[in-house]
């Protein structure tokens, strides 16, 4: 079958998701197909993986096992590089970048994880590090005559430990009480504020209904006598964190449909604007060039719902810095190849991806950082030089 067959498979593919287990996924040995696709030179300030992400053509029953392989396939490259002095930046399956770090970290992901199964890793010095969405199915249903469909959703969740630290983790979620309460955002911001006032701090919003938080000392947003807001749902969520950067509030946190914003002695009176960039419209080399001018730094990536990273959260000042930061982009595609030693197909970066690896350790030279992997139909790099 010719190799465009195979990515077309493949990116189908990608789609769906049967039933994922609870259980976790650990890191285990990886194919050949993997070593070429690992930035060169121990040098270089950035190293990008990619899962090589073998998937035998099955019913939909099998998805789900190639999908969990791709994540333990994600995981052992990604710890392999971190033994050399990397650390983890950013991942948008089947892709990661590691930043040059000597401090040492090791990683787990899991699955949908369970209470128990947190509590354990947390007990083993583990901290949340990131989520990411996996995959999903989705059925179609008839009740006479109504029609629908039922997605079930695959959530990686990416845990970090130090090396050199096998201290306890503690964790608190809090949750958008139940029933039908009025502003229960309100609620919620008043339960953040009164755990961060006992040493924990705020890591993810794990959905429009949940904030995790963690002790972390020192708990740097945590200083400065912060205070806390919540956003929560809604079409103009966009609108409504304006109203509070409007009186000094930051954006912290950040996903589809939810916003968690912080206020301090440093940044009362001092107004701010937030703009969500939709990296997937035509003219985002445009908004990006505005956002330049405008004094912009980058915030934070936020999902459209079923794993399309594609709003990028910019915050702008009051008044343009006389030298403002500048963002570049670099597309990182795929393409599906035969591996000659069993005939199965695997993913790798084009040629010309590779050569833009190698671009992105140039432009660190120069400066800049990489901020996030972000896109949906494409995979992006968005990388930003701040004077």
């Amino acid at each position: 079958m010719h190799a465009r067959s195979f990515h077309l498979i493949l990116l189908v593919l990608f789609f769906f998701l049967s039933k994922e287990t609870h259980e976790q996924i650990s890191g285990m040995a990886t194919s050949e197909a993997a070593s070429s696709v690992l930035a060169q030179a121990n040098e270089d300030r950035y190293k990008l993986v990619i899962a090589p992400s073998k998937m035998i053509v099955q019913p939909y029953a099998h998805w789900s096992s190639a999908l969990a392989e791709r994540s333990r396939e994600l995981l052992a490259l990604t710890n392999s590089i971190t033994a050399s002095g990397y650390r983890l930046k950013t991942l948008l399956s089947p892709i990661a970048i590691l930043a040059k770090d000597p401090g040492g970290y090791q990683y787990r992901f899991l699955s949908n994880p369970t209470e128990p199964e947190i509590r354990t890793i947390m007990d083993e010095g583990f901290h949340l590090f990131s989520r990411y969405d996996n995959g999903q199915q989705c059925d179609s249903y008839y009740i006479g005559d109504e029609r629908g469909q039922t997605c079930d959703y695959s959530v990686i969740y990416v845990y970090e430990k130090p090396l050199n630290s096998n201290r306890k983790a503690e964790r608190y979620v809090v949750e958008r009480p139940d029933g039908l309460v009025p502003h229960p955002a309100n609620i919620m911001a008043a339960e953040i504020n009164k755990k961060v006032a006992e040493g924990f701090c705020p890591v993810s919003v794990i959905s429009k209904f949940e904030v995790v938080l963690e002790k972390i000392s020192p708990c740097e947003v945590g200083k400065y006598h912060s205070e806390f807001a919540l956003v929560r749902e809604g079409s103009d969520i966009e609108n409504k964190v304006n109203v509070l950067a409007k009186k000094g509030y930051r954006v912290l946190l950040a996903d589809d449909g939810i916003a968690l914003l912080y206020r301090n002695d440093k940044t009362k009176g001092i107004p701010v604007a937030y703009r969500w960039a939709d990296s997937e419209k035509k003219d985002f080399a445009a908004i990006l060039a505005k956002l330049e001018l405008a004094g912009a730094r980058y915030c934070t990536v936020v999902s459209a719902g079923s794993g399309k990273r594609k709003f990028l959260i910019f915050e702008s000042p009051a008044q343009p810095p006389a030298r403002p930061s500048e963002f570049k982009t670099i597309t990182i595609d795929q393409l599906a190849k035969i591996d000659p030693a069993d005939g199965m197909p695997y993913l790798d970066l084009t040629d010309e991806s590779k050569r833009n690896v190698a671009e992105i350790n140039k432009l660190a030279a120069q400066g800049f950082i990489v901020r996030d992997l972000f896109g949906y139909k494409k995979t992006q790099v968005l990388l930003e030089r701040t004077q």
